[in-house]
């Protein structure tokens, strides 16, 4: 089991905390008690990302999963929409997000299946488990973008990401970004660029940086593992016939089988 330290725990508890949350994301809450956890995505008002995070079941509250560096600014962003409802929000920081291959009693990974299982339990009873699978080189080898590490806030649309519709309901109630989506979903609306783990050899590059094709930009670089890089490029040249060098995207002379 491996102990993922880049998430931090947002705990939501009071009477209003399901309509609440309901009212401001993309999922439905509804499903939260059959499948335990939720991934899902906070728009803004043109549908693009601000932030995208897990909710995991709890019997007296709602357990935020997102990425530490998003934390503060998604309080404060439910703070703003607080009102007089009867919530109350603050930070776990005795509680961490686990992630293994084994079943153990954690859920499945939401977004995709192949990702393996995810809970929330105390810090100090888990061990990190050096035999498990690495995690980042699982997510960048499935394409799974994560924001802070391959996209930041208000950079990208929740259907540039793979397996983003199961992150959404067409079937809910109102939320920020709603009329965007449901467009976008009733047109059948194909990204133009997607996420997608190439290999590299060179200089990596960070976040952020420009890749050219052929003297254009045709995307940007996400994070990195050993053997691959993940990239938001054009969906055309998102294929294992290509490769990125110093931030050039190269077609391959033959292919590795």
């Amino acid at each position: 089991m491996r102990f993922l330290a880049d998430r931090q725990i947002i705990e939501l508890s009071g009477n209003d905390r399901n309509i609440f949350l309901q009212n401001l994301i993309t999922n439905d809450l509804n499903e939260i008690r059959e499948k335990r956890i939720l991934h899902t995505f906070f728009l803004n008002h043109l549908g693009k990302i601000i932030f995208e995070f897990y909710i995991h079941e709890s019997s007296e509250s709602l357990l935020i999963d997102c990425n530490k560096e998003s934390t503060h600014e998604l309080i404060k962003r439910l703070m703003l929409y607080k009102l007089r409802s009867k919530i109350t929000i603050k930070i776990r920081e005795d509680l961490g997000v686990y992630w293994t291959k084994s079943k153990l009693n954690f859920p499945l990974d939401p977004r995709n299946k192949k990702m393996g299982y995810r809970g929330i339990n105390d810090k100090e009873s888990i061990s990190d488990q050096n035999k498990e699978p690495d995690y980042e080189q699982m997510r960048i080898n499935l394409a799974i973008a994560e924001i802070n590490k391959d996209f930041l806030s208000l950079n990208i649309f929740s259907h540039e990401l793979n397996d983003y519709d199961k992150s959404i309901s067409h079937i809910k109630g109102c939320y920020p970004g709603q009329e965007i989506v449901s467009r976008i979903y009733h047109k059948k609306v194909k990204s133009k660029r997607i996420f997608y783990p190439f290999r590299y050899s060179g200089k990596p590059g960070e976040m952020g940086d420009k890749i050219s094709y052929q003297n254009r930009e045709i995307g940007l670089l996400g994070s990195k593992s050993d053997k691959f890089i993940l990239a938001y490029v054009n969906r055309d040249l998102a294929t294992a016939s290509f490769y990125i060098n110093n931030l050039e995207l190269i077609k391959m002379e033959y292919i590795e089988k």
